[in-house]
């Protein structure tokens, strides 16, 4: 099968398409024919090798976490799904990815797919709906009447963070780039900060928590937005400051947490259920071909892409 891989630590370039064995399922794992894979930043954490105490030293490497994909074949014990259905998820890891005609993917981080979205729109959502969901809930812990700043409010977790936070009542902020203000307004945000335009310390407000998806604000700075015990959410944490702040947290009143998620079978049903109902809006994609992979992660990694990126499996 082709996929797309790579044996070092580098820029674009070390991705190759090559032609490598298909995988076979174990124990609780199916085996996919992926349609569609999206990218997202920590694709690029991976390969740049900013993450190399989590991804490990064990090559070669494959980007794509999320995917949809047809179940191909069933490993042992695996009877929730049946070789045919259309399935949406995440990949084993961070390295074991699903840019790739096949991918063996755990039972348990898959569900089917949403029914009245197309494959490529599909593979946008899991890791970053999975993410804004787990993020309001067990770290932000966003309730009713709460204050909530999403910095960067129209890429892909930001879409989701957005209209999840509204959906659990809270006031909502979004922080944004011009082009993404009518999808930041069309979404539901209650107030938007265009970023080119104004400063978000202009307004002088404090929020609950302020989830931090730009990776423009340090936590030094956003004292001045957190109320007295406001939290601060992290999605682009290095090892040293996740240790550092894991031990500082008790003895300060801001909270500097971080997001660490992980796709399960029943909340990606859940997601399933509101998209196809149309209480959640996916992103917008922009979709390329397999053999234009490197282009695909030109546009991803530029930054400031309103929604997701995508890449078509033939």
């Amino acid at each position: 099968m082709q996929a797309v891989s790579y044996e070092s630590y580098g820029d674009r370039n070390v991705m190759h398409l090559v032609e490598v064995e298909t995988p076979t399922p174990r124990h609780g794992e199916l085996l996919v024919k992926v349609h569609a894979t999206s990218i997202n930043p920590v694709d690029g954490k991976v390969r740049r090798g900013e993450l190399k105490l989590i991804a490990g030293g064990h090559w070669p490497k494959r980007p794509g976490l999320d995917f949809c994909g047809t179940v191909a074949e069933l490993g042992p014990r695996v009877a929730s799904l049946s070789v045919g259905d259309r399935v949406y998820g995440a990949a084993k890891s961070m390295s074991d990815g699903a840019m790739a005609e096949y991918a063996v993917v755990n039972a348990s981080a898959i569900a089917k797919a949403p029914a009245k979205l197309d494959d490529v729109t599909v593979a946008s959502v899991p890791v970053v709906a999975i993410a804004a969901l787990q993020t309001l809930r067990d770290n932000a812990k966003v309730k009713k009447g709460d204050r909530v700043l999403v910095n960067g409010c129209t890429g892909g977790v930001g879409i989701f963070a957005l209209q999840l936070a509204k959906r659990m009542g809270a006031h909502v902020t979004g922080v944004c780039s011009t082009e993404g203000v009518a999808l930041a307004r069309g979404l539901g945000a209650d107030e938007i900060i265009d970023y080119r335009k104004q400063s978000i310390f202009d307004r002088g407000e404090c929020y609950h928590s302020i989830l931090e998806l730009s990776g423009r604000l340090t936590f030094e700075d956003a004292h001045a937005l957190l109320d007295a015990h406001g939290i601060y959410v992290d999605f682009s944490p290095g090892p040293a400051s996740l240790i550092a702040n894991t031990i500082a947290n008790p003895f300060r009143s801001h909270q500097h947490v971080f997001a660490m998620t992980a796709a399960e079978t029943a909340e990606l049903e859940s997601l399933a259920t509101m998209l196809n109902e149309g209480e959640l809006q996916p992103p917008p994609v922009k979709a390329f071909p397999l053999e234009q992979f490197r282009s695909a992660f030109e546009l991803a990694e530029h930054g400031g892409t309103v929604g997701k990126v995508a890449v078509r499996i033939p």
